[in-house]
């Protein structure tokens, strides 16, 4: 019988995780971003490169033309994206659309499927939200939605056991998730998805929303300070968990047990009511059920 196990019971310093870490095959920076990174910042070149790779230039149009991003017309080629959403904006989609094929060879995809299931559905919450509300732009929200679990498929690869954990986990209030992944793993998909956000050389910003997501008492503590970009993603990302049911996709339970740990703090920061959030839940699904993503 395990006791009962809160965040603070058991800390996992950086170093500690990495060593821990040390067995898991962290998909490498792939070739085309680090190809990207040499010619950076010259648009056409990296439009270029960008177009030699027919599958991840399809995926790209196919994101932003989603619902997801209720562009006022279709974009019909990568250099038409970027010249209308940026070039740090394609890059942020570039990025996401290669998470999943990153897997491929690692783990077993077919268990995967809820698990990507939530990240899509997350990924088209937080682009949604982030438009809808208008607190940052939708391509990074996109984003962060697609990578805020990406530390799970690293986990199984060491631990096959470990999506029967979550769904036992998920399904009860009694202990904390990463708390008693420390506790049976000596580290957690957040520290997983944190240090593949670093090797991927994504923005800080990205990274600690990763490695920051379930820590109930620093949201709450970001949610009642000032604006900040981390913070400001973080509330995108719970938001998005939250009004897609992550924790029924990917937990298999009928309630979420963290919500009503941060959702006083969270509206106050978002400046919504519960109202808003059930007027969300609706627009969402909707956005869900039209995408093409």
């Amino acid at each position: 019988m395990l006791e009962k196990i809160t965040p603070d019971s058991i800390e996992i310093d950086e170093d500690e995780a990495e060593r821990a870490l040390s067995g898991i095959n962290i998909p490498p920076h792939p070739y085309i971003l680090m190809d990207i990174a040499e010619v950076y910042p010259n648009i056409e070149k990296i439009s270029s490169i960008i177009i030699k790779d027919p599958s991840v230039a399809g995926a790209i149009i196919k994101v932003i033309n989603s619902a997801a991003f209720s562009l006022a017309r279709e974009i019909e080629s990568v250099q038409e994206a970027v010249t209308l959403l940026g070039l740090d904006s394609v890059l942020n989609v570039v990025n996401a659309v290669l998470l999943k094929s990153s897997f491929q060879d690692t783990v077993d995809m077919d268990a995967l499927e809820s698990f990507w299931r939530a990240s899509d559905d997350a990924a088209v919450a937080a682009a949604f939200i982030a438009k809808e509300l208008k607190l940052c732009k939708p391509d990074t929200a996109y984003m962060v939605g697609l990578f805020h679990d990406c530390g799970i498929p690293l986990m199984m690869q060491n631990h096959k056991s470990y999506l029967h954990l979550l769904h036992k986990i998920y399904g009860q209030d009694q202990h904390v998730l990463t708390a008693v992944e420390n506790h049976l793993y000596k580290t957690n998909h957040t520290a997983s998805g944190y240090f593949l956000a670093k090797s991927w050389k994504l923005p800080k910003t990205i990274a600690d929303v990763i490695k920051q997501h379930h820590n109930v008492e620093l949201l709450n503590t970001l949610f009642g300070g000032g604006r900040s970009e981390t913070a400001t993603l973080l509330a995108i990302l719970k938001l998005a968990e939250y009004v897609t049911s992550e924790y029924k996709t990917i937990g298999g339970s009928e309630e979420s047990y963290e919500w009503p740990a941060i959702k006083d703090s969270l509206l106050d920061y978002l400046g919504i009511c519960e109202l808003d959030v059930e007027d969300m839940i609706d627009k969402v699904t909707e956005t869900i059920q039209a995408g093409t993503y």
